[in-house]
């Protein structure tokens, strides 16, 4: 009897062994699990701050583009102001041109009248 329970002993001593022995194994699992699980919510904390900042150069760029836009819508209807005023050049330098041609027709004309005049005014002193 005493060597059965000596034997029971060593058994239940080997279980007892076995059992802490995968105790140990299930507590370092947890462990790696748990420290694995805290990677992944920093990684995730990471991620989230990396959209974050992602978002608010996505909204900057919206907000650059917006100012863009505007720019271009002035510089567009200044654009077409300067149009409207180079064809008022236009139209006053053709203004001009026809006045200038309308001088100078009337200047044709004046030698003959001026030849006349001084005939008609010698004509009053004789």
């Amino acid at each position: 009897m005493a060597q059965r329970t000596a034997v029971s002993t060593k058994e239940i001593r080997g279980i007892i062994e076995a059992l802490q022995q995968g105790s140990r194994q299930a507590v370092e699992a947890m462990q790696d699990s748990h420290e694995g699980v805290e990677r992944c919510v920093e990684d995730s904390q990471l991620a989230a701050q990396m959209l974050l900042a992602v978002s608010s150069d996505i909204a900057r760029i919206d907000e650059l583009n917006g100012r863009i836009v505007s720019t271009t819508r002035e510089q567009s209807t200044v654009s077409l102001e300067i149009v409207g005023r180079l064809q008022s050049v236009q139209d006053i330098a053709q203004e001009t041109a026809d006045d200038v041609e309308s001088l100078a027709l009337s200047s044709r004309r004046l030698p003959p009248i001026a030849t006349r005049l001084d005939a008609l005014g010698r004509t009053f002193h004789q």
